[in-house]
């Protein structure tokens, strides 16, 4: 499992590679996707994406995260489909999570809490998503529906203790961390 934080573009085509690589194409010695899952953080979009799209198998993003062209979450699920990514989830803050997952789409309710500081809030919930599917991902490297939802369910309970204290992790303390 490797989550990609593509906040920088030289930590997300440096992932997993274990070749020299030409600088201008960092894919040109790649001829398969390896076997272990690899899910995009997508906060925003960047303009260098379509790189490693091809590589992603899960794609996490934010109500802000839009393709090119897209006037709407359907036009990126569908642009992410054009690369391959059958399965997304996409976060909007205290709003239900939505996802789309090899043809089976539904929403996952967030709880409510009492919001003191959401600085940090979808980097826990990707972390935690993220946790979450590498508990659950088998050798043959399915994920169904069904899993992802109580996946979502955890990272959604995790993100939304996250919020109820002030900083990023200020809450930890209260799991004993």
């Amino acid at each position: 499992m490797l989550p990609l934080d593509l906040n920088e573009k030289s930590s997300a085509i440096d992932f997993g590679v274990n070749c020299d690589l030409l600088a201008d194409d960092p894919f040109s010695q790649i001829e398969e996707k390896p076997n272990y899952l690899r899910i995009l953080d997508g906060g925003s979009w960047k303009p260098w994406l379509p790189t490693i799209l091809p590589f992603i198998d899960v794609a996490v993003i934010s109500a802000d995260f839009k393709a090119p062209l897209a006037t709407d979450v359907a036009d990126t699920v569908e642009f992410l489909k054009g690369f391959g990514i059958t399965k997304v989830v996409q976060t909007n803050g205290e709003e239900s999570v939505r996802y789309w997952w090899d043809g089976v789409t539904g929403s996952v309710d967030v709880p409510s809490v009492k919001t003191v500081c959401t600085l940090g809030a979808g980097d826990i919930f990707h972390g935690a998503f993220a946790w979450g599917c590498a508990q659950l991902w088998n050798h043959t490297n399915e994920l169904n529906a069904v899993q992802v939802v109580e996946v979502i369910r955890f990272a959604t309970a995790i993100a939304a203790k996250s919020v109820q204290s002030f900083g990023t992790r200020t809450w930890l303390k209260s799991l004993g961390a």
